[in-house]
């Protein structure tokens, strides 16, 4: 019965993270591969500026079932015709010429909404589907789906380019989001939902009134600064890690098979195996603990791409940085999505986890922007160093410039740790 209950969830992860490696990692490969430059491919990082708005719309979810779909039920509804407009979009980003970088950008901005209309949805059914004692084994199978379709999006997509070419990769995954479509309708099926739908025209008062009263609500946990700041920072340096990674693997020279595999693939297998043991930690230790465990060991992570810049095209040092990386992903993804889950209230789920989550993004996405300005800001600082004779471990800017940029990126771990030693402190959220 509860594996029954662990395969929509791993399903509904999958189709989330479907269209999120398309829009970040495997986009920037793309532009790479064409010769777009370093700074505009970090530009591309504001298509993620959908998850962090998000909230403004997510009270309409919250109303009832999208018209014509309440048969499936409320959250199941929003979420088939999201992953319908993903499928259309994902066939027009194929066909066009990613040197036409606004049209190429617009298209890119209105995946990103649908498929963070999508998550909106997908987040406030697994709140509502799960139940308490099953929220850990229940999270650990959503994430574990979504890194399964970010391996599907990335790697698959890596390989279809490398053997035929990047639209054609793109359009492949267009087919899968169908598929995604007629899962949440066998779903919809299988799960039993409270179905409420919607009549007649939208009331925009309820609408600003689910919103303000959730916020307000979420606004009366202890010492809500605290925890609004490091959800703010929690993921900082790995995320300007993450939106680099691909780019500096393949300007040190390892294939489009070598990332496929490496990065994506076993990369994929580390991260199940960390969040499998983050669900295992929570139940442990609580939280706030797997939270430190985490932070601790994505710092770490950040410093052993140092030395994968100093090797260069070494894949057993990649195997290493990789492990370190995707494990401490996974235990600090599913600490995380279980912390802002208990600050949650039911009867505005879809508001607050959403609220929270963009949050979480907020930050991330703007500084993402800018990664390619301090990647070129580092050659500059690695330049002046060689010349001065202070980078004394490599006289190749190329490589110096990778080895100060992930210096920064573990600086920018840093803040995050500060503040949860003083939320554990004054136990802001007793776990």
């Amino acid at each position: 019965m509860m594996q029954f209950r662990l395969l929509p969830l791993f399903i509904m992860g999958i189709c989330s993270g479907l269209p999120w490696a398309l829009l970040h990692s495997t986009l920037g490969l793309w532009m790479k591969d064409i010769n777009i430059d370093i700074k505009t491919i970090g530009l591309f990082a504001l298509v993620g500026l959908p998850y962090s708005l998000k909230p403004f719309w997510a009270p309409l979810l919250d109303q009832g079932a999208f018209p014509f779909l309440g048969h499936l039920g409320k959250r199941l509804s929003w979420i088939a015709i999201s992953q319908c407009f993903i499928f259309a979009c994902l066939i027009l980003i194929s066909l066009i010429d990613p040197h036409a970088t606004g049209l190429f950008f617009g298209v890119a901005l209105a995946i990103a909404f649908f498929s963070a209309n999508q998550d909106i949805a997908i987040d406030a059914w697994r709140i509502e589907f799960l139940k308490e004692h099953e929220q850990g084994m229940g999270i650990a199978a959503s994430v574990n789906g979504f890194h399964a379709g970010k391996l599907i999006s990335s790697a698959g997509v890596i390989v279809l380019a490398e053997y035929y070419d990047w639209s054609f990769a793109y359009l492949s995954m267009s087919a899968l989001m169908l598929l995604g479509v007629v899962s949440s309708i066998w779903i919809g099926r299988k799960t039993t939902e409270v179905i409420e739908t919607t009549t007649g025209s939208f009331d925009y008062r309820k609408h600003i009134q689910v919103l303000f009263n959730g916020f307000i609500d979420l606004f009366h946990h202890q010492n809500i600064w605290f925890i609004l700041f490091f959800i703010l920072s929690f993921k900082l340096g790995d995320a300007l890690l993450d939106s680099m990674l691909l780019i500096f693997l393949d300007d040190i020279g390892f294939s489009k098979l070598e990332l496929a595999f490496v990065n994506k693939t076993w990369g994929t297998i580390n991260n199940v195996v960390g969040v499998i043991l983050g669900g295992i930690l929570i139940h442990r230790v609580g939280t706030l603990k797997a939270l430190v465990y985490s932070g601790i060991l994505q710092i770490l992570s950040n410093l052993s791409f140092c030395i994968q810049a100093y090797y260069g095209h070494d894949i057993e040092v990649l195997y290493l940085s990789i492990s370190i990386e995707k494990l401490s992903g996974g235990l600090a993804t599913t600490a995380f999505v279980a912390y802002i889950s208990t600050l949650c209230k039911l009867e505005y789920a879809a508001v607050q986890y959403s609220l929270l989550t963009a949050l979480s993004s907020i930050l991330r996405t703007s500084i993402q922007a800018f990664a390619g300005v301090f990647v070129v800001y580092s050659a500059e600082i690695a330049q002046k160093c060689i010349d001065l004779d202070i980078l004394s471990i490599h006289r190749n800017v190329d490589v110096g410039k990778w080895i100060i940029y992930f210096i920064f990126t573990t600086i920018c771990a840093v803040p995050s740790m500060i503040l949860l030693y003083f939320i554990q402190r004054k136990r802001v959220v007793i776990l």
